[in-house]
């Protein structure tokens, strides 16, 4: 990370920029020792929706709900599709609907990853601790919130200059 700061801050503040910058890289070599599949997250997103979902969802609906665009989507279907994990119908009554739902081997891997995902997250309780589990959750909520909070408010001062 740069030394230099394009915004003025006290040393306090420097500090805690350092330690901001060291804990999200710290965090995305972690994520990686947690992969449990080749998917990629909008892959896997698809998937989750689906598993969610049996009677299936159509194909716009899930770029509504994993948030990627049409195309990416699209992408990801036909490799989904040629890995047997899903597969497409047309809709009977409009042929441009296409409904989207797991194949017996997609709804496997979707448990597999969902087993998986639960022990490591239990293991990561039971090493931390019930409470400690908590009060970081509860700091990274308003983490969060305040992330969320300044994101609109930049959002709303970017109308007013236009």
């Amino acid at each position: 990370m740069d030394n230099s700061y394009k915004f003025a801050c006290n040393e306090k503040e420097k500090t805690l920029l350092k330690r901001l910058y060291q804990m999200i890289m710290k965090f995305k070599k972690a994520k990686g020792c947690m992969e449990f599949d080749t998917l990629t997250e909008g892959e896997r997103g698809i998937l989750f929706q689906l598993y969610l979902h049996p009677e299936g969802v159509f194909s716009g609906e899930l770029s509504e709900r994993v948030g990627v665009g049409t195309g990416r989507i699209g992408n990801a279907l036909k490799h989904l599709e040629k890995d047997g994990l899903i597969k497409r119908e047309r809709e009977a009554y409009d042929h441009r609907k296409v409904n989207v739902l797991l194949t017996d081997k997609g709804y496997a891997k979707m448990k597999d990853i969902n087993d998986r995902v639960y022990k490591e997250q239990l293991r990561l309780i039971r090493k931390i601790g019930v409470d400690k589990m908590n009060t970081l959750l509860n700091d990274l909520d308003q983490v969060i919130s305040v992330l969320v909070e300044v994101s609109e408010e930049e959002k709303k001062e970017g109308v007013k200059e236009e």
